[in-house]
């Protein structure tokens, strides 16, 4: 049942040029709330879960209560009638429309960041020359959680890494870019029209997919030292000494274990500090 509209603009040529189409405004009767885990309203541009209200609500699923209490609510905000909690991450622009981010079961925690695997998606689209977009969470060497991300081109032609990253960097936050990306020639649907993720090639263990860095490399024997024991605990091939830990895919744990090497390989307490904060130098 549709809850939503929105006028799909057509240019002169007879196209349409958005990249993302929004799910528009609540049809007549119907009300939408943009919630956070408060249940309360979120700002413009923020992501929160879709509810819907109205006319077209219906009073749950027959025959499954539990699933029922389990989404459809009391209304929150007016402390009126119920309303159905779609579990779809959205947003609502300064206009008023809404615009879909991905769905709540798909957000995944990765070094206790919680990351939206939809708004990255919708972030590689603003790519120029990319037409589809897959983000998904892989294990590295390390068996820890990493993103990676697959896309497709127009006429298949192959982008520079730096030119993806310089649009994602502008759109989504630095803990949410992936630590590997790679050209595929289509993103595999399942039978019910939906992304086949299982059916996706795992590129987190592969170097030539890692997504590449402005690296500086060491410059005396203390930073290659170092250098190699980042690249031992972080699991990447190559370290550079303007690095951040954090950045490059260091979490709690990890930094347990590179204080452990750092201080086995006798790097002393001040230094120690140093680096942890900061980088290499």
């Amino acid at each position: 049942m549709a809850s939503t509209f929105y006028p799909i603009p057509i240019e002169e040529d007879g196209k349409c040029h958005l990249n993302i189409v929004p799910i528009g405004k609540p049809i007549y009767n119907t009300q939408v709330y943009v919630l956070n885990d408060n249940l309360e309203y979120t700002l413009p541009e923020v992501p929160g879960i879709l509810y819907i209200g109205g006319e077209g609500v219906s009073c749950g699923y027959l025959n499954k209560e539990e699933k029922t209490k389990s989404v459809f609510i009391n209304n929150p905000i007016t402390h009126e009638g119920i309303v159905y909690n779609t579990g779809d991450v959205v947003k609502m622009t300064v206009t008023g429309d809404i615009v879909f981010v991905g769905r709540k079961d798909f957000q995944v925690n990765v070094r206790g960041y919680r990351i939206e695997l939809g708004e990255i998606e919708n972030a590689l689209l603003k790519v120029s020359g990319i037409t589809e977009a897959c983000a998904e969470i892989q294990y590295d060497v390390n068996k820890q959680p990493v993103v990676v991300a697959f896309y497709v081109t127009a006429n298949n032609c192959d982008l520079e890494y730096k030119d993806i990253m310089s649009v994602l960097q502008m759109k989504i936050p630095h803990y949410m870019l992936p630590s590997a990306m790679a050209r595929i020639e289509q993103i595999p649907i399942s039978a019910n029209g939906k992304t086949d993720k299982k059916q996706l090639p795992n590129i987190a263990n592969q170097k030539q997919n890692f997504v590449k860095r402005d690296i500086v490399g060491p410059r005396n024997e203390r930073e290659k030292q170092i250098t190699l024991i980042w690249e031992k605990v972080l699991g990447i091939p190559e370290v550079g000494v303007f690095d951040n830990f954090w950045d490059i895919g260091g979490d709690s744990i990890r930094s347990v274990r590179l204080i452990k090497e750092l201080k086995g390989g006798r790097i002393n307490q001040h230094q120690i500090k140093k680096i942890y904060s900061i980088n290499l130098r």
